[in-house]
């Protein structure tokens, strides 16, 4: 294979930006630890884990590396409104 430079080489298009990726863009982080989770939520650590295994906050990651997903913390704040 023959080495291109960059302004050889074929320029893709990018696709439109979804809304997932243009919340990428506000500086909110994508996942965040459990106790930041409890503090974002003014509950305790106990209460995210129990929201955790009833199935209200999505996670990624397992053990130490747990972390709580942002966009299940504000959908779960959305639907526990009062």
């Amino acid at each position: 294979m023959r080495f291109e430079p960059m302004s050889r080489r074929r320029k893709t298009e990018r696709p439109e930006q979804s809304e997932q990726s243009e919340q990428l863009d506000t500086g909110m982080p994508l996942q965040v630890h459990i106790n930041q989770a409890a503090k974002m939520l003014s509950y305790s650590t106990r209460t995210i884990r129990r929201l955790i295994e009833h199935g209200e906050l999505q996670t990624v990651g397992h053990y130490k590396r747990r972390r709580v997903v942002t966009s299940s913390i504000y959908e779960y704040q959305k639907r526990n409104l009062s």
